[in-house]
């Protein structure tokens, strides 16, 4: 009998297509499935995409500025400022302190009186700038003036209930984008004490209005013109 070798089923030409791509896509299909099941990199979310905040921290706590007008608080503060940190060499200042004067008048005391208010610079750092020292000093009295500036803040006292007492924060601060700070406490000196009802949240907008007054010229001292002012009471 003839002899005869086994026969060899022929492949269907589209079957071996179909092998040969599975051939050579099987390494990019695996390629795709590592990246598929890759931790994904996602965009940071809710990030405030300015450049820097200009923060404001005002106190807690009050302290008794008497009748003393506005234009005069704020003068005192920022002659009192000035005098503990003279811009000079030093470009900083640390645990100075000096007082100036407010009128008080008391219930069953005849006499107007003459009281101090202490003014303590606790650190301040403004590099080689004068022009940002002044703007801090300015932020620190201007916010000192609108605590008085709250009716909130203010009563009427005095035998026939006349005068006018305010009070004022116990602490102001400035913060500025690059380090620069002034932190100064504020308190009342022996003869007196704190009297009547102070708040911090019903000046802190008005406070922050003001410093956000001054942005723009903070922004040129700082070559930084995407600025923001954030206040709070501490």
């Amino acid at each position: 009998m003839p002899s005869h070798s086994p026969s060899v089923p022929s492949l269907d030409p589209r079957l071996r297509v179909s092998i040969s791509i599975c051939v050579l896509v099987k390494p990019q299909l695996q390629l795709l499935t590592a990246i598929t099941n890759a931790p994904i990199a996602r965009s940071p979310t809710n990030l405030d995409a300015r450049s820097g905040a200009i923060l404001l921290e005002i106190g807690a706590d009050g302290v008794n500025v008497g009748s003393i007008p506005r234009n005069v608080l704020y003068d005192d503060v920022y002659k009192a400022l000035r005098f503990i940190c003279p811009f000079g060499d030093a470009q900083q200042c640390t645990g100075k302190t000096t007082s100036f004067l407010v009128t008080q008048e008391w219930f069953g005391v005849p006499d107007v009186l003459n009281e101090v208010v202490i003014v303590e610079v606790a650190k301040a750092w403004w590099g080689t700038s004068g022009a940002i020292q002044s703007l801090m000093i300015g932020a620190i009295a201007g916010t000192f003036e609108r605590g008085r500036d709250s009716a909130h803040n203010c009563r009427t006292v005095g035998k026939e209930e006349r005068i006018i007492h305010c009070n004022a924060p116990n602490y102001a601060a400035i913060h500025f984008p690059g380090g620069y700070h002034m932190q100064v406490h504020f308190r009342n000196g022996p003869k007196s004490s704190f009297k009547g009802k102070y708040e911090c949240n019903t000046m802190i907008t008005e406070a922050t209005t003001y410093v956000d007054s001054l942005q723009e010229e903070i922004e040129k001292e700082l070559n930084d013109g995407d600025l923001y002012v954030v206040g709070r009471c501490m």
